[in-house]
């Protein structure tokens, strides 16, 4: 029985010890939160999970998945742990867990663009004059509440759903679609990247025929297979706590900006 005890006593460290691992995706082009940097990825989301690591001795892998409708199939079935940063909507609640805070606010400006030569589309005032227009958005896609409200009030005939963002890109260069929303901070990024893996679309250009600025809170969102969300919810809450106190959130997104850019050229 002592050494049983002993054995016992040995092994607990160990056991408490142990690194944990955890498996992540995410929409990774969303400067200044995530985005490609050379080799890796970096931004605010990547400070807070490398805080996470560090704190808790936690293995934190990335799945990388082109495809965001994808990423967000796989972390439903439990095949990819997290999401790293979404927007919270009613259909995704369903599917996920979402931690109690934000792992960032995300003030931006959103944009309806379109191709520079579609002279049949013009600037307009409000999201009401875009029903006049036919939207492309890729599925899965989240702008926030009040975009989101648009885009499910727009009658189907206007409002085409493609899976892939180079999709929906083709379709304005052809003038099928008349615009998309974008991220004005994810916007070139995104284009420069398909341009670079499709010829045909370097020599397109876009514009902008309006903008609006919004608020959103994004989050981490858990599968809901297994215990993940038990394991990590309160690591991940103090984590983001932890990094929100010990850094100027605002110097750091300035500077994610910049590096973005950085990288994008």
């Amino acid at each position: 029985m002592k050494i049983l005890f002993l054995l016992v006593c040995f092994m607990l460290p160990l056991t408490a010890h142990a690194q944990q691992k955890l498996t992540w995706c995410a929409y990774y082009n969303w400067a200044p939160w995530i985005y490609p940097a050379g080799d890796s990825y970096d931004g605010i989301l990547i400070e807070e999970l490398n805080l996470l690591q560090k704190k808790y001795n936690i293995k934190a892998e990335a799945v990388v998945r082109d495809n965001w409708r994808r990423c967000q199939a796989d972390v439903e079935s439990g095949k990819i742990d997290i999401i790293l940063g979404a927007n919270k909507t009613p259909e995704r609640e369903i599917k996920f867990h979402y931690l109690s805070v934000p792992a960032f606010i995300n003030k931006s400006m959103i944009s309806a663009y379109t191709v520079e030569d579609n002279t049949q589309v013009q600037p307009v005032k409000s999201l009401q004059e875009l029903k006049q227009y036919k939207l492309v958005m890729t599925r899965g896609n989240s702008f926030g509440t009040t975009i989101d409200d648009f885009i499910n009030s727009i009658d189907e005939p206007s409002r085409g759903v493609v899976r892939m963002h180079d999709q929906a890109l083709k379709m304005l260069a052809a003038k099928r679609r008349d615009y998309i929303f974008s991220a004005d901070s994810s916007f070139d990024s995104m284009i420069q990247k398909f341009a670079a893996e499709n010829p045909a679309m370097k020599g397109v250009k876009y514009r902008k025929i309006f903008s609006m600025e919004r608020a959103t809170p994004a989050y981490i969102a858990v599968t809901k297979k297994g215990q993940k969300f038990n394991q990590l919810s309160e690591l991940w809450i103090n984590t983001i706590n932890n990094y929100n106190d010990s850094v100027n959130i605002e110097e750091r997104i300035n500077y994610h900006k910049q590096n973005a850019k950085k990288f994008a050229e």
